[in-house]
C-alpha cells in the first residue's frame, strides 16, 4: 500500500505538470487565435 501510494503521488505530480504545460500552450494558442 505504501509503495502504491508513493507511486500514485509521483504519477499525480507528473500528470499535473504535464497537464499544466499542455493547458498553458492551449491558452496561449487560444489567445493568439482571437
Amino acid at each position: 500500500m505504501i509503495q502504491k501510494a508513493n507511486v500514485t503521488e509521483i504519477f499525480t505530480e507528473t500528470n499535473l505538470q504535464e497537464i499544466g504545460e499542455i493547458y498553458y500552450k492551449i491558452v496561449i494558442k487560444w489567445c493568439f487565435s482571437k
